[in-house]
């Protein structure tokens, strides 16, 4: 439901026509201005559809959710592509295996009139007149730089490109990856670069800003929508293979990166990236004062007199860069990121949460609602809340520290030192308890090679049951078994029966 938050968004905060909404979020005008009246009638706000849950606002704005399909257009670049390839090719074959798949498709002549209509639109070109400071487009160099940092590692960097407004105003930043981290990195750094915000984005089709794309229907990567939303701004994304929708990129990709500033660093030696974006702003600084060769002015100029004017201001505080990414609570109700598990309230158990990384808070969602936070680990595998155990499991039968602690006591000192060294420092102590449980395990199985394997994890301050279990199983491999005491009975006969000797 998300889509219906953003239809309201950019119709009230950035009044956007129904044209211009149904682009940004892929919408046809139809669905735009429906759910536009059904908001309207039941006073339905953005501040009150960000508050709902999914399946509320769902209900609210869909009442009458019957199945609805369109017929299913064809894909035109893969007929193009397939009438290329093959010499003998023929558009009654390629119709005929369109129907397999919908057979509820266009007929025959609607598919080569589509068919027509594509080549024909394909070879016209129409001059876009660009307004002050409104679009930001957003791609990547295919080119990387190879160089050897100072472990002698090879390593290359990645070039990440932004361009603004008339002036087709570049920004040009180095990264070790292109990662999803890096490209929100670059998107903040280009925007305090400019010093203002552009009303709307223009990414390429790169996983850190679209999840899902397809002709008629995109879904945006739900960090960097979230990076959009707090700029103030709305997301547009290019079309698959569509260069022509972000031509002014594509230009500076090749202009001011591919054959200015790569040629000129060429001969340069680098050993980390912070070396690499010195150089690198450096030529690009002399790259945007150079003269326009058909027109006055420079890319500087230009965008100082007429595309930051025209920027809407940035934020006060820099935004939170959002690491956001799906999960499934796991039977011990906890969910796994980064290799560290956070506990999660019991009754969402085989739920699919959406999991909200800052570098010091995690945040778990689920149908649009905050079930709860935690501190980011860096350190502890397990972050738990004792509010978030089952009744049964906050109780353990009954069991707690102290009972544990009274039975090492009454075990030896080296157990009790073991114990207090696997409950120091641990906020919540249910999740010793079943590493206690495996050390009465393990006392009942052999108590006296239990107590050296004990003695051995204090000497190295190793206080878990992993760590004792490993040293008990290895000393019981090399202790001798005990020695069986002899039967006295009357009734047994003795060595001198067989004529041995007392």
């Amino acid at each position: 439901m998300n889509f219906i938050r953003e239809i309201l968004r950019l119709n009230e905060e950035l009044s956007l026509s129904q044209r211009e909404t149904a682009k940004a979020v892929g919408k046809s005008r139809d669905a735009v201005s429906n759910v536009l009246k059904m908001a309207k009638a039941l006073d339905i706000t953005y501040s009150k559809a960000i508050e709902m849950k999914d399946d509320e606002l769902k209900n609210l704005i869909y009442p009458n959710s019957n199945p609805y399909r369109d017929i299913p257009e064809p894909d035109m670049e893969w007929i193009d592509h397939e009438m290329k390839t093959h010499k003998n090719m023929t558009m009654m074959i390629l119709h005929q295996e369109y129907l397999e798949k919908y057979p509820d498709g266009l007929k025959y002549t609607q598919f080569c009139e589509r068919y027509r209509e594509y080549i024909s639109s394909r070879k016209i070109s129409m001059h876009v007149e660009r307004k002050c400071g409104e679009r930001m487009e957003i791609d990547w160099v295919g080119d990387k730089l190879k160089y050897t940092d100072y472990s002698g590692k090879q390593c290359v960097a990645c070039f990440f490109v932004t361009t603004l407004g008339r002036s087709t105003y570049p920004y040009v930043e180095a990264f070790p990856n292109q990662s999803s981290t890096s490209f929100k990195l670059g998107t903040i750094h280009a925007l305090e670069y400019y010093g203002g915000v552009p009303p709307i984005f223009v990414p390429d089709n790169d996983k850190s800003a679209v999840t899902k794309t397809s002709k008629y229907d995109t879904v945006l990567n739900s960090s960097f929508a979230e990076l959009v939303e707090y700029y103030g701004a709305v997301c547009i994304p290019a079309r698959v293979r569509t260069p022509k929708d972000k031509p002014s990129v594509e230009k500076s990709v090749f202009d001011a990166v591919e054959r200015y500033i790569m040629l000129k660093i060429r001969n340069e030696q680098f050993h980390s990236i912070d070396e690499i974006n010195k150089s690198v702003w450096k030529h690009l600084a002399d790259f945007v004062v150079k003269p326009f060769q058909k027109k006055e002015g420079s890319r500087e100029s230009v965008f100082i007199n007429e595309d930051k004017p025209a920027l809407l201001p940035l934020p006060k505080v820099r935004y939170e860069i959002i690491d956001s990414v799906f999960a499934k609570v796991n039977i011990d109700y906890h969910i796994e990121y980064d290799h560290k598990y956070y506990s999660v309230p019991y009754k969402y158990i085989g739920e699919k949460v959406e999991v909200k990384a800052k570098p010091l808070i995690i945040e778990i969602w689920h149908n649009n609602e905050r079930i709860c936070t935690h501190p980011r680990s860096y350190k502890n595998l397990y972050t738990t809340s004792i509010e978030h155990m089952p009744p049964n499991h906050q109780a353990f039968n009954g069991i707690n520290q102290q009972s544990f602690k009274k039975w090492a006591k009454s075990i030896s000192d080296d157990v009790v030192e073991f114990m207090n060294g696997m409950f120091n420092g641990v906020t919540i102590e249910q999740i010793r308890y079943r590493g206690c449980l495996g050390l009465q395990k393990l006392c009942r199985a052999n108590k006296n090679v239990f107590i050296e394997a004990i003695k051995l994890c204090n000497e190295n301050k190793t206080y878990s049951f992993k760590a004792c279990n490993e040293i008990f199983k290895h000393l019981l491999c090399i202790t001798p078994p005990p020695m069986e005491t002899p039967i006295k009975n009357d009734n047994v006969r003795g060595k001198e029966y067989y004529g041995g000797n007392e």
